[in-house]
């Protein structure tokens, strides 16, 4: 919880220092360049790292399942090429020489990242929380002092922001690489088995980060770099705490996988949702304050849009929950199920009030497709909404199991 929160400060540290110094358009540009950097590995991975994490919680040796899926990255190469070549095209044509070529090494990092994700799976199985903090710490640390270091020589622009971003990924893949220290040598699972496992969470996880980032990316086309610009900033402030949800997924997710166990699922959604109402609230009361203050009076059109997406926030920390112990349970059809109609009503909505309203258009399409997601999610977990109204007392119990330093099941 203290990587992911720490990241999730790191990268709102940035946001600001990048927003005054490029301004909306050059924010814009950035934001959709790293949603599509992000966007990539989730596709080109096709579910590999929820899959590598279920099979490592069962198998007998763990590390027999990250040799196979580390092949596995190795074949998702020349699709990244291939798909470097098409985003410049689409997208990017516009821009400098310099940023182009920066976007396209970022795009065709994908599949070290989707090995990096592979071993974080590998880590949560292992009850390794220190390594998970680091490759998830790394990254934005690296990405804000090369942020700051641009900053104070006056060097600060597009391509020197995603330059910073391409160079975290090194680091934290390089990191995660050494902890791990997985021989090439020794025991494989058979690779179709992981494969077919892979595939039927692919729509899940592609859904999940679709919702998340492909407006983003679609936005740049429809309102311009600028309204896009002023989204991206509400995006920053209105979705940093979600990572407590994913910090409390991965708490639970080895007892649920292990011993499918229905009532630790409801609790960590029940005791997320106390958490997140928490949250929510307060980020809906200081955004006039923190936006303008943070981001710079330019962002003022950015308060209302981060409101709204704080609210949303609260819907995903409780839908990481929800989504994990689908996952843990095998039933990651379900997942991809609920988030794809999440997604729809979300890119359908947006298409039709962006136009019009601008980032607040986009900002209430995003929440409605959060919304939708997670009560769909309810559904095959037999959980009604009513029932998910928690006390303190559910809150305290998932905070006491992620910071514990036994795992859930011996508590």
């Amino acid at each position: 919880m203290v990587g992911r929160i720490g990241a999730s400060i790191l990268m709102l540290g940035s946001a600001p220092i990048i927003a005054r110094t490029i301004g909306p358009e050059g924010r814009g540009v950035t934001a959709a360049a790293v949603a599509v950097i992000a966007l990539l590995p989730v596709f080109l991975g096709a579910g590999l790292p929820w899959a590598v994490r279920r099979q490592c919680a069962i198998a007998d040796d763990p590390r027999s399942v990250a040799r196979t899926a580390r092949f596995l990255c190795a074949l998702l190469v020349v699709p990244a090429l291939l798909t470097a070549l098409v985003v410049d095209q689409l997208l990017f044509s516009a821009e400098t020489a310099g940023v182009r070529l920066t976007i396209a090494l970022g795009v065709v990092s994908a599949p070290v990242i989707v090995h990096r994700n592979n071993l974080i799976s590998l880590f949560v199985v292992e009850y390794k929380y220190f390594e998970i903090l680091v490759a998830t710490l790394l990254q934005p640390a690296v990405y804000f002092v090369g942020i700051c270091v641009l900053a104070s020589v006056g060097w600060l622009d597009v391509l020197g922001v995603l330059a910073g971003y391409n160079l975290g990924t090194l680091a934290t893949v390089l990191a995660a690489s050494f902890a791990a220290r997985i021989g090439f040598r020794g025991i494989r699972v058979p690779r179709w088995g992981l494969v077919r496992e892979s595939i039927r969470s692919a729509g899940a996880q592609i859904a999940d980060a679709s919702s998340q980032r492909l407006d983003q990316v679609l936005l740049m086309p429809l309102v311009g770099a600028a309204t896009l610009g002023h989204y991206s900033v509400a995006v920053n402030y209105g979705t940093a705490p979600t990572p407590v949800g994913q910090a409390i997924a991965a708490s639970y997710f080895p007892r649920i996988a292990r011993k499918s166990d229905a009532t630790s699922a409801a609790l960590s959604i029940r005791g997320a949702g106390c958490v997140a109402a928490v949250i929510a609230l307060a980020g809906v009361c200081v955004a006039p304050i923190l936006v303008p203050l943070i981001f710079g009076s330019e962002f003022s059109a950015s308060v209302f849009p981060a409101q709204i997406l704080a609210v949303g926030a609260g819907f995903l920390i409780v839908s990481a929950c929800a989504s994990s112990a689908l996952f843990a349970s095998g039933r990651g059809l379900a997942v991809t199920v609920s988030q794809l109609i999440g997604l729809v009503v979300g890119i359908g909505t947006m298409y039709l009030l962006a136009p019009s309203w601008g980032a607040t258009g986009a900002a209430l399409a995003s929440l409605s497709g959060y919304g939708v997601s997670f009560i769909a999610m309810l559904i095959p977990l037999r959980i009604r909404p009513l029932s998910l109204v928690g006390t303190p007392a559910d809150a305290k119990a998932v905070l006491v199991a992620v910071l514990a330093k036994e795992s859930p099941e011996k508590l």
